[in-house]
């Protein structure tokens, strides 16, 4: 992987040294110095969330930022552009290569390699809540893809039929043994869409999906790959973890993702509805079932308007697919836990020498009567395949550089220990509360000439994880114990909220100047804060 990453910025800085010896004014040169606090010793969540990991999520935050881009066209067709960003933190070991990318486009068509900022699933830009797959949230990591990123139109429609896809892979360069299993995994990222074009009202149709596979063991073996099977979400025995055999190579993620545009007057208009897919739920089983949802409204203008840009979204994750645990497990004679597959002839054997020792008639079943009799006997009635249990992959757990890759309304432990003293605040996997019903609003626009605001509002109903049975695939907890307690077991109602402005001065162009008061209230935290920017720009 070096090697190819070498390669390209080789290429790339070429092309670059050649251009901006051609065009040194389409050059942009930039330097900006932050202050991120908050009240509680870290600033408040909006301050420090969806904006690429820009700020440490652990402390109040100091740092500045140096960076330039460059981009232009070689002809009518061809065009290039590249960036670099480098911050510089308080403290010197925590200095980084925030962005470097370079990308090359023909027409519609786009080459992309580098670390850059990149979302997948997320509309409204800096007004969102995030995305199911990957937000605004997490530092750029490094991805190469090709494809067509914005609609195109499919030839002999005349505009009325538009399509777009693309695909990507990225590589997680870190040390993640203190969350996962595996460390150092690749993503694997696509998307297709197809919608009408040049209609009062448009419609459009389409699926996201990504995946975290491959890395190494903590022992430092290598996993197998086969990307084929990660590619259509499919198991594979080129691993030897069982779950990867019979269900999907690596962590996989998903949306149906429909909705329809329309114009009104300056301003663009899109309603949408996601429905969030794993590698069974929500595809496969439980498709019209499916409760969880990311819907959204977003109304948007290029203008200098009071109201440049509005989004309202309710997002819900908490029903994962049902009450039914999403395997069975059962333990066997030596105390060991054993994850049971019905059609498994070793399984069915051991099957039935677990009942027919408690007094259960199950001689010759097969696998349509175990699994019939294991969703009565063992899962209460309840499908299997449910508490899917997002981001908590066993192996990969949905985060780069102790930030969530997805929604930020998801919380982990860690995030759970810095707001909350009580010790069942941060029991269970690693994102303790991804049961979250958020109702979310966020609105900019220009107060005049020099001055834009963004105000984000968000009000959250948080139900944990399955605590309430001690884990995804226990019916322990309130059932074995009707005095149970977990932190969770009253909804935890939260509200997150921000206010910025920038202030764009016409008599210094060069300057800008940031200022944000943030506030969180509710039963999770109570945090105030401030962020305060400054930018100089040449370009």
């Amino acid at each position: 992987m070096q090697r190819t990453i070498v390669t390209v910025f080789l290429f790339l800085t070429g092309i670059l040294s050649h251009a901006h010896a051609q065009q040194k004014d389409s050059l942009k040169v930039y330097g900006q110095a932050w202050v991120n606090v908050g009240s509680e010793g870290f600033g408040t969540f909006w301050s420090q969330n969806n904006r690429f990991g820009l700020f440490d999520q652990d402390q109040n935050d100091y740092l500045g930022l140096i960076g330039a881009s460059y981009g232009d066209s070689l002809n009518n067709k061809w065009r290039y552009e590249a960036g670099a960003e480098f911050l510089v933190k308080q403290n010197f070991a925590d200095n980084w290569l925030y962005q470097l990318y370079g990308n090359i486009q023909y027409g519609q068509l786009k080459l992309m390699a580098g670390w850059q900022k990149y979302t997948l699933g997320q509309y409204g830009g800096d007004l969102s809540s995030g995305s199911f797959l990957i937000s605004s949230n997490p530092r750029p990591f490094f991805r190469m893809g090709i494809g067509f990123y914005d609609y195109v139109d499919v030839p002999f429609t005349d505009g009325y039929l538009r399509v777009k896809g693309a695909i990507n892979n990225g590589w997680l360069e870190e040390d993640r043994s203190a969350h996962s299993i595996i460390s150092s995994p690749m993503t694997h990222e696509k998307f297709g869409y197809i919608s009408t074009g040049n209609l009062p009202v448009n419609l459009y149709a389409g699926i996201s999906h990504m995946a975290m596979y491959g890395g190494k063991t903590q022992n430092g073996d290598p996993v197998g790959v086969d990307y084929w099977a990660t590619f259509t979400g499919q198991g594979s025995d080129v691993t030897d973890f069982r779950g990867e055999q019979t269900n999907a190579v690596g962590e996989h993620l998903g949306v149906f993702d429909w909705g329809l545009t329309f114009d009104i007057k300056d301003y663009h208009i899109q309603l949408y509805q996601q429905k969030p897919i794993t590698d069974r739920t929500g595809f496969r089983n439980n498709f019209s079932d499916n409760k969880d949802n990311f819907i959204g409204l977003v109304i948007e203008t290029k203008e200098k308007k009071f109201v440049s840009g509005l989004v309202i979204e309710y997002v819900r994750t908490e029903q994962q697919g049902g009450l039914g645990v999403p395997d069975p497990i059962l333990t066997d004679e030596n105390g060991n836990r054993r994850l049971i597959i019905p059609s498994d002839p070793d399984d069915q054997a051991f099957l039935y020498d677990y009942y027919s020792s408690r007094g259960f008639d199950v001689e010759n079943f097969d696998t349509r009567q175990w699994n019939s009799f294991l969703m009565t006997y063992y899962n209460f009635g309840y499908d299997f395949g449910g508490r899917v249990d997002y981001y908590n992959n066993s192996m990969y757990r949905h985060v780069y550089k102790n930030r969530v890759v997805g929604t930020p309304l998801i919380l982990s432990s860690p995030v759970m220990g810095r707001y909350s003293d009580d010790p069942m605040a941060t029991e269970g996997r690693y994102f303790v509360n991804n049961r979250v019903v958020a109702y979310h609003a966020g609105v900019k626009g220009w107060i005049s000439n020099e001055l834009n605001y963004r105000v984000i509002l968000t009000y959250t109903e948080n139900h944990g994880q399955w605590q309430k049975y001690e884990g995804r695939f226990n019916w322990n907890g309130v059932i074995d114990d009707p005095n149970h307690q977990w932190f969770w077991m009253d909804t935890k109602k939260q509200v997150y909220s921000f206010v910025e402005l920038n202030y764009l001065p016409q008599r210094w162009d060069k300057w800008s100047f940031n200022l944000g008061i943030g506030l969180d209230r509710g039963e999770l935290t109570d945090n105030f804060g401030a962020t305060v920017g400054i930018e100089y720009q040449i370009n």
